[in-house]
């Protein structure tokens, strides 16, 4: 920011000392453009970023109590939803959206078989959410 500064007042003086007082004008015009372009870019960009941390603390809160319900299962809790032969339809529904996530087919069979994993909680605590792409996520229509 201090070499810009450095640059446009070098720029300003060197105008003002030598130039015709047409260019001296037309380079106050400009600037006067990109000042006001960059404070517009700069405050788009300042409600853009308190929109995000608004939906952020919204969001956090649920993915704590998500996380802590994560935890809380056992391998007694794993069992009974694979004892299903047809599940409830939740259970079906969030099954299938953690096998798209783990880039599985999103059938009850193979949510079954991974049900029977012993690392499968431990897998879905320790899931990369932060660096989820949006590329090749949802390869299961």
């Amino acid at each position: 920011m201090i070499y810009l500064l450095f640059i446009h007042s070098f720029l300003y003086s060197f105008i003002i000392l030598h130039s015709h007082p047409f260019i001296y004008y037309s380079f106050l015009f400009f600037r006067d453009i990109h000042v006001s372009t960059l404070f517009h870019t700069l405050f788009q960009l300042q409600v853009l970023a308190e929109n995000a941390q608004k939906d952020l603390d919204e969001v956090v809160p649920a993915l704590d109590e998500a996380m802590k319900a994560l935890q809380s299962l056992n391998k007694k809790d794993l069992g009974e939803i694979k004892a299903y032969t047809n599940p409830p339809e939740l259970v079906e529904t969030v099954l299938q959206a953690v096998m798209i996530l783990r880039q599985s087919e999103p059938s009850w069979q193979e949510a079954k078989r991974q049900l029977g994993d012993t690392t499968f909680i431990h897998q879905l605590i320790e899931f990369d959410r932060d660096n989820m792409s949006d590329k090749g996520q949802c390869v299961y229509k």
